[in-house]
């Protein structure tokens, strides 16, 4: 049975959505897959943090970001990323719940449908988003995260644009303003992974992940993955940077966020500390635009988001920099108090 939703259809085989009319491949990270199977297995039912969390994460420890980060991933995997998510909606101080509208071809356990998805997807149609949430970097071990009580949730919301908007809600979201429909073909975020936020694939999912070997007289053309790169700033310890990289480009190499907005960083480091609150920063840099999504947490676990965006950036740094600090000052002011 295949399972399809918002027109992807599922391939467990590699831990893959692929669009049903266009061919287009995105593989998501090993957890990422795990719970959307698990929303599609309760699908119009409203799951807890906690229950997610234990079904997905099992016995494994990892931090308080880790479930908005993933959800926020597949939001941008099903094209389900704009102002109102209508495929996984947040439902305030209760969880999540995948809309069952959307979902087609199951009738029992999302897994043993996944299992018997073989049609074959042309290699050359694909383009692949990596999605990994921030547990999965390089060395395989859990990212330290500032330890967060996980019980808030907040209302889900985001506006990006050009100008720094602060809104709470408990998942990130960079990426371009789309100019098409919600559910016609999109391409590539320009960041997040997001979060997602994203590094190496770890173990296989319930023993369903089984790559499928290449046509020996073919040769595979090289992919475009988006890829998270962990920059480390000593000087701002509040803060995570997240880079998104474009892995068939040299982006990777570009200038580090400290080196464009250095001074801002440390000033916020300092508003971060006097509010007892933390952010992780997203940002993805093109020669012609600059785009951050800012997730500031309190010790309440309450994540309010901040999207910012400049066309023809290059020379206005100082410029950048002013409007990010003044946006998470005005978030922070803004953020209720924590009571604990």
């Amino acid at each position: 049975m295949t399972i399809v939703v918002n027109n992807w259809r599922l391939d467990p085989s590699r831990n893959a959505l692929i669009h049903v009319e266009t061919g287009e491949i995105r593989r998501l990270g090993e957890y990422h897959f795990a719970l959307l199977i698990t929303f599609i297995s309760h699908s119009n039912n409203v799951l807890s943090r906690q229950y997610l969390m234990s079904e997905v994460w099992k016995n494994r420890v990892v931090g308080s970001n880790s479930l908005p980060t993933a959800i926020h991933a597949l939001r941008v995997a099903l094209d389900d990323n704009g102002k109102q998510q209508e495929i996984i909606k947040t439902v305030p101080k209760k969880g999540y719940v995948l809309n069952k509208e959307f979902v087609s071809g199951w009738t029992g356990n999302a897994a043993d449908a996944a299992l018997s998805d073989e049609h074959p997807v042309p290699e050359a149609l694909s383009s692949e988003l990596a999605m990994k949430s921030a547990e999965e970097s390089a060395a395989g071990e859990p990212l330290n995260e500032p330890a967060m009580p996980t019980t808030a949730t907040p209302t889900d919301t985001a506006t990006p644009g050009d100008v720094a908007t602060p809104l709470p809600t408990d998942t990130p979201a960079l990426r371009e303003t789309p100019s098409q429909s919600r559910r016609g073909r999109r391409h590539l975020w320009l960041v997040a992974g997001a979060l997602a936020l994203t590094g190496v694939t770890l173990a296989a999912y319930y023993g369903l992940r089984h790559p499928p070997a290449s046509p020996p007289s073919v040769t595979a053309p090289q992919q475009s993955v988006m890829q998270l790169k962990n920059e480390s700033y000593p000087a701002v310890d509040r803060i995570m940077i997240m880079h998104v990289v474009n892995s068939s480009v040299s982006e990777s190499t570009t200038p580090s966020l400290q080196t464009h907005l250095g001074p801002a960083l440390e000033k916020i480091n300092q508003l971060l500390e006097k509010h007892q609150t933390t952010a992780t920063i997203f940002y993805h840099v093109i020669p012609t635009q600059f785009s951050m999504s800012v997730l500031v947490n309190n010790q309440c676990d309450v994540t309010w988001q901040i999207v910012s965006s400049m066309k023809n950036w290059q020379g206005h740094d100082d410029e950048m920099g002013e409007r990010l600090l003044s946006s998470v000052e005005r978030t922070v002011n803004d953020m209720p108090a924590c009571e604990k």
